[in-house]
C-alpha cells in the first residue's frame, strides 16, 4: 500500500511517489537507510541546520524521478534518494562555509557520488556492497535524483541568504551581514 508501485501510481495513487520512502526490501535494507539517514540528521543537527524543509519534497521528487526516468522500475522502496538528498545539502553547506581549497574537496566528494550514482545507473551494477535482498534491483535513478534536490536546496538557501543580506554563517550559526556585524542565529 505504501511502496512505488507503478500501476498504482498510473491509476491516481500519487501518494506512493512520498510513501514508498517509509518502506524497505527487509530489514537489513531498513537499518542501512535509516542509519545512513539518522547519521546525516545527526551532522545537520551539529551543525544547526533544519532539514526537515528538504525531507519531504525530497521524498516526493526521489519518487517521481523514479517514476519518470526508470520505466523498468515497478516497484520502489528505500530511503536511500532522501538521504543522498541530506548528503548533498550538507556538503555543498560544508564547502560554502570552507576555503578554497576545502571547498574544492568537498565539492570532489560530491562529484564521486555523483559519478558512482551515474555508473550504476548506466550499467545497472552496484560498486558497493548492497543491503538489498536477492531479486530486488538497485535504484540509482533515486540517488541522482537526490543529489540533484539536495544541491537545489543548497543552493537556494546559498541565494536567499545573498539577498537577506547575509554574508556567511559561522561555524557557531551566527549569520553575518554585508557589513561585518553578527546578527545571531
Amino acid at each position: 500500500m505504501l511502496e512505488f508501485d507503478r500501476g498504482g501510481i498510473a491509476a491516481g495513487q500519487w501518494w506512493r511517489l512520498a510513501s514508498c520512502n517509509l518502506v524497505h526490501f527487509g530489514w537489513l535494507n531498513f537499518a542501512a537507510n535509516a542509519g545512513a539517514f539518522a547519521a546525516l540528521c545527526w551532522v545537520a543537527r551539529c551543525r544547526r541546520l533544519n532539514v526537515m524543509p528538504l525531507v519531504l519534497p525530497s521524498a516526493v521528487l526521489v519518487g517521481a524521478a523514479v517514476y519518470l526516468w526508470a520505466d523498468g522500475i515497478t516497484t520502489y522502496r528505500g530511503l536511500s534518494g532522501v538521504s543522498y538528498a541530506l548528503l548533498a545539502m550538507l556538503v555543498l553547506h560544508a564547502a560554502m562555509r570552507a576555503g578554497k581549497p576545502a571547498a574544492a574537496a568537498w565539492v570532489g566528494f560530491l562529484a564521486l557520488a555523483a559519478a558512482r550514482s551515474a555508473f550504476e545507473a548506466a550499467t545497472g551494477r552496484s560498486l558497493l556492497p548492497t543491503s538489498l535482498p536477492a531479486g530486488a534491483g538497485l535504484a540509482p535513478v533515486s540517488h541522482l535524483a537526490g543529489l540533484a534536490t539536495g544541491a537545489a536546496a543548497a543552493l537556494a538557501c546559498r541565494i536567499l541568504a545573498r539577498a537577506a543580506g547575509i554574508k556567511a554563517i559561522r561555524a557557531s550559526g551566527e549569520c553575518v551581514r554585508s557589513g561585518g556585524a553578527g546578527v545571531g542565529r
